[in-house]
């Protein structure tokens, strides 16, 4: 009974992890290379109104916005019922009704993902080798990401290992 459910399991998650982790990143690492500044506090807002959301309020608003008023997305179930779909037709509707319990699911994390990224971008700023980055004249790129973004993600990958267990069992 189980095995039936698992292919569905890991679409599910495997992709709100994706887009949490990706949106997360590139959100905390932009928040954090200009702090307080307008983005920075845009940021930090919509990641606490995202953590502090109970998921099931926001699976419903979001049914009851983008697929109720809107008509974005269908309201229910993988697949369209009754579609005899094949190929990318079939993958483009699969997406379809995967975008609101994706982003519902994924929210949480993406706002998990975006303070973590951010906190240890800043810290990482501070240290000492980053100066010497900056002294040396490496340009901004180089030293985001070439040197302070590497030592950033290792607190970001152990919380997603963790989590990606958390959301595969739970």
């Amino acid at each position: 009974i189980i095995a039936t459910r698992v292919p569905a399991t890991v679409l599910l998650t495997g992709s709100s992890i994706l887009f949490a982790i990706v949106l997360g990143i590139l959100l905390g690492v932009s928040a954090s290379k200009k702090p307080y500044s307008i983005l920075d506090n845009f940021a930090s807002t919509v990641t606490l109104l995202g953590y502090s959301t109970p998921t099931f309020w926001l699976g419903m608003i979001l049914i009851l916005l983008l697929s109720v008023q809107m008509r974005l997305f269908p309201t229910l179930g993988m697949t369209s019922a009754g579609a005899e779909l094949t190929g990318w037709d079939a993958v483009v509707d699969m997406l379809s009704h995967l975008v609101l319990p994706m982003v519902t699911l994924g929210t949480v994390y993406l706002a998990l993902y975006t303070r973590l990224t951010r906190a240890s971008m800043l810290e990482e700023l501070k240290k000492d080798y980053i100066l010497t980055a900056w002294s040396k004249g490496l340009d901004e790129r180089t030293v985001y990401y070439g040197h302070a973004f590497r030592n950033a993600m290792l607190p970001v990958v152990t919380v997603l290992g963790l989590n990606l267990g958390l959301m595969l069992t739970g």
